[in-house]
């Protein structure tokens, strides 16, 4: 058995360390949200409290005592009782139990805590891989996109949004046939496939982009509808192009149901138009729900055919896919099964007479007039035709007083060629060859100009060196004003076209050569000489003759030199055309 004096000297010594635990886990304050014991108050620092209590109690007890007499009389007797004794050691072996069972929950907390820790970094470490891989398959499919629909419907379709304000809401259109297409789905082609036709300058864009956005608001209320449009331009060849018509649609039913694109690969230059056209389609019959596709003015794409084949294929293949198309008179008959919708002027005369109110009170020349005055000159003579009434508004608009507006309203032009002809001929002296050359680009253009490069185009003469501000028009606005009504400036993408297809008609068929605007007149071959021919004078300034330059001097040359990459991207498809 020890002496007394170690059994003291064990217990002093074990006091002092739980002295110190108590006093270290009080400094420390710690509480716990997760399971950890409470260092600085609770349970554990009452079995601490606790512990340091009895142990001071027996340490005491074994004190050594001062006086001999006392010392001797310790040494004769045991310091503790035995009832005593047995209640402290259990006492003691409790706290021991209680000890041993925090620390092994304390060393699972920590355990706990470490893999969590461990499990943190692996997790955001996984997230951000996966993060990388969704960016990289979203720049692929905005790539794929890209190559797919080179032409963006939005800058038609804003133009002929415009118009909305103006046209009524055309009801008999959008509350008929748009209606019945939508919600009445027939097993049958013939009521998938609906043709709106009716002759140039009647309003079928502005009726088209009302049904795009009715479809919209459909798809809006409905799960599982994508809508996709496309409208081919006569001033943009590359939106003729069957398979970029497709494109265009697969790019916008993607983002809509994106596993369209899947296993689709990025088109390149060995894969000729008609597989592409084939894969598209195929990517277009996976599509689920139900697809809406809508095409404007199909008579203006140089493949009509073949995008009527393939809108064929598409609702014959899919009982879900469902077509508008939109065009003029075709010269041959459609071979495709479908539901023809024929604009008439009784359909429209409604639509026309709250077009003329619009315009009568958007000016302020035209409102010292009675609104009735116009319905009567206007209205009997429009026959359905949009674009003449338009085209007579802009040239009342432009009067100078409400006497002159009169006057105007009783010499009306006959028809929209008489029309044009009329505009071109009112076209001041010293502007005139500015707005014939302006509509000679417009006309003939290999792509859509922008504003800048139109106005540099007009200004640039045979044996011109070079181009400063005293050449440039300013404003350059100025220009489409000049135009009157016969071009379109789109300002947020800068483009410039004719405003309509049939002011192109106008200006290259025969019967402008004997109206009043004969010396506006178009030639193919002449227009691409002269078109030529500037493109190449442009190409010689003296500010691009010296040779190589580097990326930076090269981009502020196409920003001062606003038509150089036109001339020197398309001089030789001028030159291939004469």
């Amino acid at each position: 058995m020890a002496d007394p004096l170690s059994i003291t000297s064990l217990v002093l010594q074990v006091g002092s360390v739980i002295k110190l635990c108590y006093d270290y886990v009080s400094y420390l304050g710690v509480e716990s949200d997760d399971g950890n014991v409470d260092c600085s108050q609770g349970e554990f620092a009452g079995m601490l409290d606790t512990a340091h209590t009895l142990v001071t109690s027996i340490a005491k007890q074994l004190e050594t005592k001062q006086g001999v007499r006392q010392r001797a009389m310790q040494a004769m007797k045991y310091p503790f009782e035995e009832g005593a004794i047995k209640e402290t050691l259990a006492k003691l072996e409790r706290l021991k139990s209680w000890f041993l069972l925090a620390l092994m929950t304390e060393e699972r907390s920590t355990s706990r805590s470490l893999q969590r820790e461990v499990q943190t970094p692996a997790g955001m470490v996984e997230g951000d891989i996966a993060r990388r891989e969704q960016l990289q398959q979203d720049e692929a499919a905005t790539r794929l996109r890209a190559a797919l629909a080179p032409v963006s419907p939005e800058m038609y379709h804003r133009r002929a949004c415009a118009n909305w304000t103006e046209t009524g809401q055309s009801s008999w259109f959008l509350s008929g046939p748009v209606v019945t297409w939508l919600d009445s789905p027939d097993s049958t082609q013939h009521k998938r496939v609906k043709l709106l036709a009716g002759k140039s300058g009647a309003g079928k864009t502005t009726l088209m982009s009302q049904a795009v956005e009715r479809c919209k608001e459909f798809a809006a209320q409905h799960d599982g509808v994508c809508v996709a449009y496309f409208y081919c331009s006569f001033s943009d060849t590359s939106s003729q192009e069957c398979q970029f018509v497709l494109g265009s649609w697969l790019a916008q039913v993607s983002l809509q149901d994106t596993d369209v694109l899947r296993d689709f690969a990025m088109p390149s230059k060995d894969v000729g138009p008609a597989v592409l056209i084939e894969r598209i389609t195929e990517a277009l019959l996976r599509a689920q729900g139900t697809v809406l596709l809508i095409l404007d003015a199909l008579k203006e794409s140089s493949e009509a055919k073949t995008l009527l084949q393939s809108v064929s294929s598409l609702t014959s293949g899919a009982a879900d896919i469902r077509c508008l198309v939109s065009t003029t008179p075709m010269s041959h008959s459609i071979t495709i099964d479908h539901e023809l919708i024929e604009i008439s002027k009784d359909l429209v005369s409604q639509d026309i007479e709250a077009y003329i109110k619009a315009k009568h009170n958007r000016h302020a020349v035209l409102r010292a007039v009675p609104e009735q005055e116009f319905l009567d000159a206007l209205a009997p003579h429009a026959d359905g035709m949009f674009r003449w009434v338009d085209s007579q508004m802009s040239i009342l608009a432009d009067q100078l007083t409400p006497k002159l507006v009169r006057r105007a309203l009783k010499h009306l032009s006959g028809d929209l060629n008489a029309t044009y002809a009329g505009i071109l001929s009112r076209a001041p002296k010293a502007e005139a060859p500015f707005v014939r050359d302006a509509l000679l680009w417009l006309c003939f253009s290999r792509r859509l100009l922008k504003l800048d490069e139109l106005c540099e185009a007009v200004v640039v003469d045979e044996g011109d060196r070079t181009i400063d501000e005293s050449c440039r028009i300013n404003p350059r606005h100025r220009l489409v004003e000049l135009c009157r009504g016969l071009v379109s400036w789109d300002r947020p993408t800068d483009l410039v076209s004719l405003a309509h297809s049939s002011v192109r008609a106008f200006l290259t068929s025969e019967e402008i050569g004997s109206s009043a605007g004969a010396t506006f007149a178009k030639d193919g071959t002449t227009a691409q000489r002269s078109m030529l021919r500037k493109c190449v004078t442009y190409l010689q300034f003296r500010d691009f003759g010296h040779g190589y330059c580097e990326v930076d001097e090269m981009r502020w040359l196409q920003d001062a030199f606003t038509l150089l990459d036109y001339a020197a991207t398309h001089w030789a498809s001028h030159a291939s055309a004469i």
